[in-house]
């Protein structure tokens, strides 16, 4: 089994503070998702309370309580990145209660822009660590049999969605994902 420490950089792992030895410990799952969030959440001393709200709340974090608050209306998708986003909101030491919203003009200062920014940040790693993106690639490239170095745009959005799909998280998310680990990129881009 692939543990935590084997696709996780050590100054993500160190974000984790007292607990980052034994996030490292932590085991990828033996099957999709991969990444057992409810597993980590327990490891840090929160709970997550699921509950019927409005669209436009997607969950937040409640530091005097350690409760992640997330809307069971939205997609498994939305759901698992809403929670990876509030235990960002934990590990990187965000103060009071943070929401986290789909209006991105409900955020009314800097530090609380630069808060959500961090955490979408946080939870994308966490959700789509690199090393396991670039094994998972691999594996799909080798698997078709197709040219690694001219993959077609639909080759290339035929990957994201099977991978976005196996970690339980949004095509648009992964795109961005792969984008922002420089996967999937032109040279001269």
């Amino acid at each position: 089994m692939t543990k935590f420490k084997e696709i996780y950089s050590s100054s993500f792992i160190d974000q984790f503070g007292s607990f980052a030895n034994q996030f490292g410990d932590l085991q990828l799952l033996p099957a999709t998702p991969y990444i057992d969030l409810e597993r980590i959440t327990k490891l840090l001393g929160l709970k997550i309370n699921y509950e019927k709200r409005d669209n436009h709340f997607s969950g937040n974090f409640d530091e005097a309580t350690s409760t992640i608050k997330v809307n069971q209306n939205h997609p498994e998708t939305r759901i698992r990145f809403t929670i990876a986003h509030e235990i960002g909101h934990d590990v990187l030491g965000h103060h009071g209660i943070s929401f986290r919203s789909s209006d991105l003009g409900a955020y009314q200062s800097v530090l609380e822009k630069s808060n959500e920014m961090a955490a979408n940040n946080f939870a994308a790693t966490l959700l789509m660590p690199r090393t396991l993106l670039l094994n998972l690639v691999k594996r799909d490239i080798n698997q078709a049999g197709l040219d690694d170095t001219g993959l077609t745009p639909q080759q290339v959005a035929d990957i994201t969605k099977d991978i976005a799909g196996e970690l339980a998280v949004s095509e648009k998310s992964m795109t961005y994902r792969f984008q922002n680990v420089r996967l999937f990129v032109k040279k001269n881009d």
